[in-house]
């Protein structure tokens, strides 16, 4: 297992965002109990998907919510404990397809959170992202997106249809106080996108399973 400065390190590489930026993220969430600290200080941590699943949260949607470190304990809380929409539950199923049950099969009623944590944790030990028809693993950067939206705010883990089969796969989150609403007055009118690949999953995958060896 990995240690928190080579999870900042991973994210900071893979987001291309300067690695004294995710520390300061990052030492906010173990403040906030919102990272592992195990063992003699911070170092000797060893880090798993829910805490790779934060950071990322707090570093993707800090700029829709907040604007520097000091809000990504807001940002992660907010955005980590989004539920699931139950209209779109049975289009989850279709992520089976495509070599990731584990979105499949996730109960009515999770949170993003959850979600994020299960899809690096599955993907660490062998679900891989593939083609329908085949065995062929597709593009990251081209079919699979987790996307994050404020301020509203919302999220969602979406595979794109492919040509082949028309087929695609989702779930939505948002505040559970705003599910169901009908008057578009109640919505923030407001929307700013930030987004990831699989990408991004997979390298958090590798690193929590232990899968990448790192040179110290």
């Amino acid at each position: 297992m990995a240690t928190p400065g080579q999870l900042v390190q991973e994210l900071a590489d893979v987001l291309g965002i300067s690695k004294a930026t995710v520390i300061q993220y990052d030492r906010v969430l173990a403040e906030s109990g919102l990272r592992s600290k195990h063992g003699r200080g911070t170092s000797a941590a060893k880090v798993t998907s829910r805490d790779a699943a934060n950071l990322l949260i707090a570093l993707a949607t800090t700029p829709l919510v907040g604007t520097s470190a000091k809000d990504a304990a807001h940002s992660c809380q907010v955005y980590a404990s989004l539920t699931a929409d139950a209209a779109f539950q049975e289009w989850s199923k279709s992520f089976a397809a495509f070599g990731l049950p584990a979105l499949s099969n996730l109960p009515g009623g999770h949170s993003f959170g959850q979600a994020l944590s299960a899809l690096i944790d599955a993907v660490g030990e062998g679900e891989k992202f593939t083609h329908p028809d085949s065995a062929k693993p597709l593009l990251p950067s081209r079919r699979f997106v987790v996307q994050f939206t404020g301020p509203g705010p919302s999220a969602q883990i979406v595979v794109e249809a492919t040509k082949e089969t028309g087929l695609s796969a989702g779930l939505i989150y948002s505040d559970a106080r705003q599910h169901g609403l009908a008057d578009d007055e109640e919505i923030p009118d407001l929307s700013q996108i930030s987004s990831v690949t699989f990408r991004t999953i997979r390298a958090l995958s590798a690193l929590v399973s232990g899968e990448k060896n790192y040179v110290h």
